[in-house]
């Protein structure tokens, strides 16, 4: 079943599943929960393939803001990294209106906005690499602001219910997977990282003229 975060501790609390995932943030407030870590997933902005951001080879985070920004509901602290990074002439135009363009919890929903339009996103890698293995999102590569935002999944269970042996088969294989795409996730991101001596004369080049 997949279904947005708000619905899943009900669902599990009505039976309807036995396992949810979702990030970690989410779960540890739930005192009725128990749940085992998965991997910890970078998160990258993703667009659209041929989205006209993807004409810079390099792009910066403050062009990030040119185009709407899609996504799900953004934890305080993730928000407050993101407009602390935020270039000081768009912070108050982005406190008043919000981070985000368009709020939407469902990753299908909001991939498919994606390669519908302009927006941007945030995303782990591995919720978009079908779509980049098609050539119909692209991957932004690192930019000049590490955010440092991570995703933290988790596997969680009613902490006073049995669990079954086909949720416990489903932790297993679940484990296995989350190996696969972390090493996925890091090889790929390693390709579209770009090269430091680049990024350093563009730099330079800037503050040069800054400073005439």
């Amino acid at each position: 079943m997949i279904a947005p975060w708000a619905e899943l501790p009900e669902r599990a609390r009505a039976r309807d599943v036995d396992v949810v995932v979702a990030e970690l943030s989410e779960i540890e407030g739930l005192d009725d929960f128990e749940s085992q870590t998965l991997s910890v997933h970078r998160a990258n902005f993703v667009c659209r393939a041929g989205h006209p951001i993807t004409a810079q080879q390099a792009p910066w985070f403050k062009d990030l803001f040119d185009y709407p920004i899609a996504g799900p509901r953004l934890p305080s602290v993730v928000s407050q990294a993101i407009m602390d990074a935020v270039p000081v002439a768009r912070r108050e135009t982005l406190q008043r209106a919000g981070l985000l363009t368009l709020e939407c919890d469902s990753g299908n929903v909001l991939k498919d906005i994606l390669m519908h339009s302009d927006a941007l996103s945030m995303m782990p890698r591995f919720m978009a690499q079908a779509e980049v293995q098609a050539g119909q999102l692209v991957v932004l590569p690192d930019l000049d602001v590490d955010l440092g935002q991570r995703a933290r999944f988790g596997a969680a269970w009613l902490r006073n219910r049995s669990m079954s042996g086909a949720g416990r088969k489903f932790i297993e294989l679940l484990r296995a997977h989350d190996t696969a795409l972390a090493a996925e996730s890091a090889a790929a991101s390693a390709s579209t990282r770009p090269a430091p001596s680049r990024r350093g004369r563009r730099r330079s080049a800037e503050a040069k003229n800054a400073a005439r």
